[in-house]
Order: C-alpha cells, then structure tokens, then sequence
C-alpha cells in the first residue's frame, strides 16, 4: 500500500498550480469603489478629475491625497481607498494627462507641474493641509510637494521614489515576468478612461519627462523643512520594497539619508507593485 500512497502523493503535488511569489505577480488593478463625490476641477489650465471617499473632509483629521504612478491611474489605490476610508477622508486624483484628467501639450509634463496641480485642487476644495501617499511618479510629486509647499504636507509617504533618472534600474524592469502584462495594461486603460485619448503622445510625453527629471540633489532635499525642527513642517516616511525591481535598491535608503528628520521602512515580500498586492 505505501507505493500507492506515494504514487497519490505525487499526482496531487505535480497538478497543484505551482507557487508564484507575490513579487512576481501584477494582481489585475481593483476598481475604485463608489465615491461620495467626484468631478473635474479646472486647475492650470487643464481639467483635472479627482474622487473623494470617507468622511467628511474637516471630519477626520487631515485627509489623505493619493497620489498615482506613472501612465496608469488611481484606479490602482482601489483595494487601499477601501482599507482607508472607513477612517480618513481620502482624495484621489487623476495626474494630469494620465486617466480621466485633461492635457496641456503647450507645457511639459514635470513634477513640479504635477506638485502645483495638486496644490491647486487643495485650493479649490478649501484643504489648507493634507497627508499625501505617493507611489513610484507620484511619490516623487509627493517629494516635490514636500521641497515647495511643506506648510501644505502635514504627512508623506513616498514609496519607489527616485531623484535622478538613472536610478532606474532598466535591467530589473527588463527582467519583469508580467512586463507585457503591465505594458498592455497601461495602455488600455489610458484608451478607456482618457476624454482624448492619444497614448503614442501621450506615452512619448511622459517617457521624456523621465528621462530628464527629477533631477535633486542634497540642495533640493535642503528645502524639505524638517520635522520637528520647524513648524509646519511634515512627517515623512521614506519607503520601498524588499524586492524592488523598478528602481534601484539603494536608492530609497539614499532618500532618507538626505531628508533630515525622515524615517524609512521597507515592505517584505513585495515589488514596486506592491499597493496591488496588499492594501496594508
């Protein structure tokens, strides 16, 4: 009887669905759930789409501004705007170009304008201070936002964030399994969500922005008032993940060296994807 036992062993364990560890897997994006508002806001000559979910703003603290990566859209903080807000109010944005938000072709795409653009909707809702989550381009918006409108920031996170552009790491995204995937995923959900969808410009534009950007050096992170050292001044939290594979490793571990005050974490078991992955 063992030969059975062994042989039924082994059927069962080669038919299994093998292991794939989550750092290696791009979970299908979430759906953002039903809001309690939204629109499009007229800010810097472009209309920029925006979502609030939670309580009240005012209700619960300052709210929590998601900020999205490149060339998707915050359709992605889907599963973490439902973790958040049964607690904070919490406002997603659309970059500018990027979803359902407008274009200017007469200006570049930068962070700055990204940093600006935000500040602008703050204005327009009445927000005099806000926490910001920024992953990947939008934890370098966030990281501009700390250098040029600190007394706005009340906390950062900044996860995947790089402040030259050679810190990516082109062999590492290269070598993503599901990089076709994620390629084929931006674009047709650009195609789907954008009022004039034109994704060669549009991928063109922001490959060009960074290529040349950000561009900080110790001078830059200077300007970020340091917490607990000048009032106001942010929170911030400098963070990546374990297996990072967008951009270089070392480089968040840099971040948090020239941001006075800062603290860093690195998530477990997770990739620059992670926000897909896990909500917590």
């Amino acid at each position: 009887m063992k030969p059975l036992h062994l042989t039924a062993f082994t059927v069962a364990a080669t038919s299994a669905t093998p292991y794939i560890p989550p750092w290696l897997t791009l979970p299908p994006a979430p759906e953002l759930p039903p809001p309690s508002y939204e629109a499009h806001a007229q800010v810097n000559n472009i209309s920029l789409w925006h979502a609030l979910y939670g309580p009240s703003v005012g209700m619960a603290g300052p709210p929590v501004v998601l900020l999205h990566g490149g060339k998707i859209s915050s359709r992605w903080w889907g599963d973490l705007v439902e973790y958040l807000a049964p607690t904070f109010s919490v406002i997603v944005i659309d970059t500018r170009a990027h979803g359902r938000s407008t274009n200017d072709l007469s200006v570049p795409l930068s962070y700055d304008l990204f940093a600006r653009d935000t500040i602008s909707l703050l204005d327009t809702l009445g927000i005099t201070s806000a926490s910001f989550v920024g992953w990947s381009d939008g934890a370098n918006t966030a990281l501009d936002i700390a250098m040029n409108y600190s007394s706005r920031a009340d906390s950062i996170i900044a996860f995947g964030a790089n402040f030259s552009p050679d810190q990516a790491n082109i062999t590492g995204i290269e070598g993503i399994p599901f990089l076709n995937d994620l390629l084929n995923r931006e674009e047709s959900e650009y195609n789907e969500l954008n009022p004039n969808p034109n994704w060669i410009l549009f991928n063109d534009r922001v490959n060009q922005m960074q290529s040349v950007s950000p561009a900080w050096d110790q001078r830059a992170f200077n300007t970020i008032s340091p917490f607990g050292v000048v009032d106001p001044s942010p929170r911030i939290l400098c963070a990546d993940a374990d297996h990072e594979e967008v951009v270089i490793r070392s480089t968040v571990f840099q971040i948090n060296e020239m941001i006075q005050n800062s603290q860093l974490t690195v998530l477990p078991g997770v990739s620059h994807f992670a926000t897909l992955v896990t909500a917590q």
